[in-house]
C-alpha cells in the first residue's frame, strides 16, 4: 500500500465574505456579518489523506483515476468534506439530477456504516460502495468524455467539414448570441482555417466556434455519435492556441474567452463556463466595452462591438442565475441597450439565412436583467418569507407581460401544430430559443417553494395560512412549467427537425424531469390522479424522444427512463427502516438533515423543542403548543437554511 497525500485548499473566510468576495477579519463573529446582523458560518478546517491501492499495473491506476473523474461532484462549496452532512439536494441550474445526487447519497450512506438494507452490517466492500442505486435495481450512467481517446487532428477534416461545423454553429449558438454576421464568420474562416501565417486570436476563436458547433446534433438516430469528442478536441487546441489569453485585455481577448464560455457550457463544464463568462465581463468592464466606446471609425466594427457586449453581459446574468453563483456585473452598470440598427440584419444569401432579429435580443436582455432582480429578491436574508413571496409573484407578473406585449407574436406562441412544418426555420430557431428561456426563468423563479415545501410537510412545521397558500401556488406553478418545458421541447423537435446543442439542451429538459421527479417523490400520497397521469405522461414521453439522442448523450439522460422512475418512486415512499420505534421512508431520511442544521430546531436555546436522541441523526418535532407568533421566526430561519441548501 502507498500513501498517496493531495492537500486540499483550507479557506478562513466567513461564508458570506467568501460570497461577497470581501476579507474576512476572523473571531467568533466577523466584522462583515456583524455589520450585516447574520450569522458567521466557517467552513470545517480539515486536511484529508486519499489513500490508494495499486500494484505495478499501470493500466488500473488509470482506469480507477477515470472512475472517480466520472462520480459527479456537487457543486456546493460545503461539500468538500465528506464528514460534512450539509448534503446539497438540488443545485439551481445544475447538470446533476436528483437521481445522481441521491445516488451519492447513499453510497455516502453506505461508507458511514448505514446500510439501509442490512442494519448493522458496516462492513462494505470498495465494490458495494461504488453501487448506490444498483442495489435497488437501478443503474446509474454518467456522460463520458471519449475526447481522450479520440483521433483528433486537422488533418482529417476536411474544408467542407469545417464549413458544415461553422453552419451548424450559426444554426444553434448566433441566434442566442449575435455577435458576427454570417458573412464575418465566413470570411474569418476562409482567412484562417489551415493557413499557418494566420492570427493565433483568429485561429483560437475559429476553433471554438467550430468546438461549439460541432457539440449540435440532431434528437434522432441519424445523428452523429461522435460529435462530443469532436468538440472537446477543438476546444483544446484554442486553449492551447492561446495559453495566455486571460491576460490579455483587448477586444479579442474578449470575444475568445466569451466563446470559451459558451464552448465550456455546451460540453457541460458548468463551472468553467461560469468562470468564463465573468472573465469576459471583467475584461470588457475593463477596457470600457460597455460604454459603447468608438473603438474604431467603422460603423460596421461599432455595431459588433455593441453585439459583442450585449451578448457578453446578458449571457453572464443567466448563466450565473443558473448555476446559482453571484453575478459579476456591477449594479452600477446599466442594463445595455438595444439598438435596432445593431440588431438588425436580413440575413446571408437570397433566401436570408442566419438573421439577428432585434425583438429576440430586447426579450433576452429583459430577462437576463430579471435573473439578477429574482437572485437578490429570493436569497435575500433581510427579506420575511412572505414578502418574499409576494415580491417573487410580482415579478414572475412582470416576465409575463414584457414577454407576451411582443411585437412579434411567433415568439410568443404555445401551440405546436402541423403549421410549424411550414415555419420558415429562422422564425422556428428564434422562437425556440426564446421561448424556453422563459419556460426555465418561469421554472427558477418558482423552484425554491416548491423544495421549500416538501420541506415543510416533511417536518410538520406550522405555518401562517397565507405562507402556506403561497409556497402552494409557487410549487404548483413550478410543476406546471416543468410540464409545459418538456412538451415544448419535444413536440417542436418532432414537427421540425432541427440542429441542436443537444446536451445543453438535454439540462433543460433533466431540470424539467428532476422538478417532477420531486414532485411526485414529495406529494405521491396526496397527488391528484389527473396530474398524475400528466406528470408520467410527460416523463414517459421525454424518454421516449431522448431514446433518439446521439450516443454520446444517452447516458446523461438514461436516469429519467421509465423503469427508473419508478424504482425511485418506490425507494423514496416505501417504508425501509425503523428509526426510534418511527417508521420513515428513504425520502424522510435524505430530507432529515435540513432539520438538524435549521436555526429553528436548536434544542438548546428553545424549550419548546423536543429532541429524541439516538446514534443516527437526530429528528427535532416541534410542540403542538407553540403559537403562531414564535413559530413565524422558527420558519423563516427554515427558509433561511433552505436557500443556503438550494443556492450555495
Amino acid at each position: 500500500m502507498v500513501l498517496s497525500k493531495r492537500p486540499v485548499r483550507i479557506s478562513k473566510a466567513c461564508e458570506n465574505c467568501r460570497k461577497r468576495k470581501v476579507k474576512c477579519s476572523g473571531g467568533d463573529v466577523c466584522f462583515e456579518c456583524q455589520k450585516y446582523n447574520e450569522n458567521c458560518v466557517y467552513r470545517q478546517f480539515y486536511r484529508k489523506i486519499k489513500r490508494l491501492k495499486y500494484n505495478n499495473d499501470n493500466s488500473k491506476i488509470d482506469n480507477f483515476s477515470n472512475e472517480q473523474m466520472n462520480i459527479p461532484e456537487f457543486i456546493s462549496v460545503r461539500n468538500l468534506n465528506d464528514d460534512s452532512s450539509s448534503i446539497e439536494f438540488f443545485g439551481p441550474a445544475s447538470n446533476i439530477s436528483f437521481v445522481n445526487q441521491l445516488n451519492h447519497y447513499l453510497r455516502k450512506a453506505e461508507r458511514n456504516g448505514y446500510d439501509f438494507l442490512s442494519e448493522g452490517q458496516n462492513d462494505i466492500t470498495p465494490e458495494e460502495e461504488r453501487k448506490g442505486l444498483e442495489k435497488f435495481g437501478m443503474k446509474l450512467m454518467v456522460l463520458k468524455d471519449n475526447a481522450n481517446n479520440f483521433d483528433f487532428s486537422l488533418s482529417n477534416i476536411t474544408t467542407e467539414k469545417m464549413n458544415g461545423l461553422l453552419i451548424a454553429y450559426l444554426e444553434t449558438w448566433h441566434i442566442p448570441c449575435p455577435i458576427f454576421k454570417a458573412e464575418d464568420l465566413f470570411n474569418l474562416s476562409v482567412r484562417t482555417w489551415k493557413n499557418p501565417s494566420a492570427s493565433v486570436h483568429d485561429k483560437a476563436l475559429l476553433y471554438l466556434i467550430l468546438s461549439i458547433g460541432s457539440a449540435a446534433s440532431y434528437f434522432d438516430l441519424q445523428s452523429n455519435s461522435s460529435t462530443l469528442p469532436l468538440a472537446r478536441g477543438f476546444f483544446n487546441l484554442a486553449l492551447r492556441t492561446v495559453p495566455h489569453i486571460f491576460t490579455e485585455l483587448s477586444l479579442d481577448a474578449i470575444r475568445i474567452v466569451f466563446f470559451m464560455s459558451v464552448s465550456a457550457g455546451n460540453l457541460g463544464d458548468t463551472a468553467l463556463s461560469y468562470l468564463y463568462s465573468g472573465t469576459a465581463v471583467r475584461m470588457s468592464l475593463a477596457i470600457g466595452l460597455h460604454k459603447c466606446k468608438n473603438f474604431s471609425n467603422d460603423l460596421s466594427d461599432k455595431y459588433q462591438n455593441i453585439r459583442l457586449w450585449v451578448s457578453v453581459w446578458q449571457w453572464e446574468g443567466y448563466w450565473s442565475f443558473c448555476v446559482g453563483r453571484p453575478s459579476c456585473s456591477r449594479q452600477d452598470i446599466p442594463i445595455p441597450a438595444v439598438p435596432n440598427e445593431a440588431f438588425s440584419f436580413s440575413g446571408y444569401g437570397e433566401h436570408g439565412r442566419f438573421l439577428i432579429n432585434h425583438e429576440h435580443m430586447r426579450l433576452r436582455v429583459f430577462f437576463s436583467s430579471c435573473c439578477s432582480k429574482i437572485q437578490s429578491e429570493i436569497y435575500s436574508t433581510n427579506r420575511n418569507l412572505l414578502s418574499v413571496l409576494q415580491t417573487v409573484e410580482q415579478i414572475s407578473k412582470e416576465v409575463d407581460k414584457e414577454y407576451f406585449s411582443s411585437t412579434n407574436h411567433q415568439l410568443i406562441r404555445s401551440e405546436i401544430g402541423e403549421y410549424c412544418k411550414t415555419l420558415d426555420i429562422n422564425s422556428c430557431r428564434e422562437w425556440f430559443w426564446i421561448r424556453i428561456y422563459y419556460l426555465y426563468l418561469k421554472l427558477m423563479i418558482f423552484r425554491p417553494f416548491l423544495i421549500f415545501l416538501a420541506y415543510v410537510n416533511i417536518s410538520k412545521t406550522s405555518a401562517p395560512d397565507d405562507i402556506i397558500e403561497g409556497l402552494k401556488r409557487g410549487s404548483d406553478q413550478c410543476v406546471q412549467e416543468a410540464i409545459d418545458i418538456s412538451k415544448f421541447i419535444v413536440q417542436l423537435n418532432r414537427k421540425v427537425r432541427m440542429l441542436q446543442p443537444i446536451f445543453f439542451i438535454c439540462t433543460y429538459l433533466e431540470s424539467a424531469c428532476t422538478v417532477l421527479l420531486f414532485y411526485i417523490a414529495s406529494n405521491s400520497a396526496k397527488i391528484q390522479g389527473q396530474l398524475a397521469t400528466e406528470i408520467w405522461a410527460v416523463l414517459r414521453d421525454t424518454c421516449s424522444f431522448l431514446q433518439g439522442s446521439s450516443g454520446p448523450y444517452v447516458g446523461s439522460v438514461s436516469t429519467i427512463a421509465k423503469d427508473a422512475l419508478e424504482s425511485l418512486n418506490n425507494i423514496l415512499v416505501s417504508k425501509k427502516y425503523q428509526d426510534n420505534s418511527v417508521n420513515n421512508t428513504y425520502f424522510d431520511k435524505v430530507m432529515q438533515h435540513v432539520l438538524v442544521h435549521s436555526p429553528a430546531f436548536d434544542d438548546s436555546s428553545d424549550p419548546k423543542f423536543e429532541t429524541n436522541r439516538s446514534e443516527t441523526p437526530t429528528q427535532y418535532t416541534l410542540d403542538d403548543s407553540a403559537n403562531d407568533e414564535l413559530m413565524i421566526p422558527d420558519l423563516q430561519g427554515f427558509w433561511e437554511q433552505t436557500l443556503d441548501w438550494i443556492n450555495n
